[in-house]
């Protein structure tokens, strides 16, 4: 049973004293404090790694709640903080068709792959940091990557990069993202151009955001603040894409330590960007291309190559896709149509293969 492994809520912790009326968001959720919810309806499920997750909550319950018809339940925290323990949590609830959203200093990376690792065999995963966390020689659970690709690189198909600085990137590491033909956006890629992040976000399975993407006027209450990163808006936006897209079934903010949160900003905006994952959930289009019946296709003839590329246009939400040549598997074809722009389709038009393209077709290994 799921309540044996979590703790139930105290909601004089998260109040303060002060009355409930003040968190409106509060009465819309299905709170574990002394029984436990009925999760059959359940959309979401919020869960704690440790004590920063009810200072988000605190400010997260003092929003108002849009989001008629979502059912969201709060499941309070981990007895044990471990990958091991959170791991039997999330099974349960991917089981259940129940997205987990995790809410703690550090992310637990591996937990959220095991849950869904049983339900197909490869996964894309998307990353918000200002540093790539991979360092194959540091054992610090900041890297989490270290561990994903150690334990997991049969099934791990790709990862997208999002906000990381230069300045912070080793350059082996730079190398290593080029050579593997991930998708990636540096901070000043995004700047300004934010939505071409959204393709990305959408090809991913499972989202991790550190709140140390986000620059420290913004979020000062973050291990080490530095002055460069994303605008709070940009990550609200970002997390809002995650939510409205198909593909994500797990979501997981880290990186507050509330004893360096100045004026309690870094709280207050990490329940902001909980709220837009919530928002983008509830308006999600269920374009997801499992079948083509609701999508219109392009053929785009591009000087040089035999074959026209292949683009796809939802009906439901104007999101575009583009095909992959490539003879696939069952588990493969899921990935075979990459998220895209209305940018790249244009610039296939002018008869320029777009990178996201070309990379694409580097990883999966096929001639056009």
């Amino acid at each position: 049973m799921l309540e044996n492994w979590l703790q139930p809520l105290d909601p004089e912790q998260i109040f303060e004293g002060a009355s409930q009326s003040d968190f409106p968001g509060y009465s819309y959720i299905e709170a574990y404090e002394d029984d436990f919810p009925n999760l059959e309806n359940t959309h979401i499920a919020i869960i704690g790694l440790d004590e920063t997750a009810d200072t988000i909550r605190r400010h997260f319950y003092k929003l108002s709640y849009h989001f008629k018809g979502l059912a969201c339940a709060d499941l309070g925290n981990i007895r044990k903080s471990s990958s091991d323990f959170l791991a039997q949590v999330l099974i349960e609830l991917s089981d259940g068709g129940i997205l987990p959203v995790i809410l703690g200093k550090e992310h637990m990376a591996s937990a959220q792959f095991v849950a869904q690792k049983g339900l197909r065999k490869l996964h894309n995963i998307c990353i918000v940091n200002e540093r790539i966390p991979y360092e194959p020689d540091s054992e610090d659970r900041f890297f989490f990557l270290n561990e994903l690709l150690e334990r997991f690189d049969d099934a791990l198909f790709n990862i997208g990069m999002l906000g990381y600085q230069r300045h912070f990137t080793p350059p082996y590491i730079l190398d290593w993202l080029e050579n593997a033909k991930y998708p990636r956006l540096r901070l000043g890629e995004l700047e300004g151009n934010l939505k071409e992040a959204e393709p990305i976000i959408r090809d991913a399975d499972l989202f991790f955001l550190h709140l140390n993407a986000i620059r420290g006027s913004d979020a000062p209450g973050v291990k080490q603040q530095t002055p460069n990163g994303l605008f709070a808006e940009d990550a609200c936006r970002l997390a809002r894409y995650a939510g409205i897209s198909d593909k994500t079934v797990s979501f997981s903010i880290a990186g507050l330590y509330k004893e360096n949160d100045l004026g309690k900003r870094t709280a207050q905006l990490a329940g902001q960007i909980l709220w837009y994952f919530l928002d983008g959930f509830h308006s999600r289009k269920s374009d997801f291309p499992v079948s083509l019946g609701h999508m219109t296709e392009y053929l785009v003839d591009i000087p040089g190559y035999e074959k026209p590329f292949t683009f796809w246009k939802s009906e439901k939400s104007g999101r575009w896709w583009m095909q992959i040549p490539a003879k696939t598997g069952e588990e493969m074809e899921r990935h075979r149509l990459i998220p895209c722009s209305y940018e790249d389709y244009q610039k296939a038009g002018r008869g320029e293969i777009p990178e996201r393209l070309l990379e694409a077709i580097e990883r999966f290994k096929t001639d056009w």
